[in-house]
């Protein structure tokens, strides 16, 4: 089983979190998954939380932006439910270049290891084209 920090999920973290924690949870034993990472103190103070920063030895890091909606979708340059005031993968990537400058500038020593970012929807159906 992974290492989850922290071990536990709150009351308040919502089911697609969940479902990514637990299948987080599940994976290779030399994994290390942070969920939940607020950046606000080392991104200029501004709101900024990584729902999953993953630790993959021998390949890199993953901060991952998790979308909990059942239905979500971009028409006309807006994302819907109104709920989304910012394209997820705009946050996902945002996470991850704060969070390379804060490991960077921490610890240099890092900074060869790849970064990379993407976005879950946890629980969103999606047609094939």
């Amino acid at each position: 089983m992974a290492r989850m920090i922290p071990a536990f999920m709150d009351d308040h973290t919502p089911p697609g979190e969940r479902a990514v924690f637990s299948m987080l949870a599940s994976g290779p034993d030399d994994w290390v998954a942070l969920h939940s990472l607020d950046l606000a103190p080392w991104n200029r103070n501004l709101r900024t939380e990584l729902d999953f920063v993953v630790f993959v030895p021998t390949a890199g890091i993953l901060c991952i932006e998790v979308k909990s909606h059942e239905e979500i979708s971009f028409v006309s340059d807006r994302w819907w439910p109104s709920t989304i005031t910012r394209s997820p993968f705009k946050q996902a990537a945002d996470g991850r270049y704060a969070f390379a400058r804060s490991l960077h500038r921490l610890a240099p020593r890092f900074g060869h290891i790849p970064i990379g970012h993407l976005c879950i929807f946890a629980r969103a159906s999606f047609d094939r084209v």
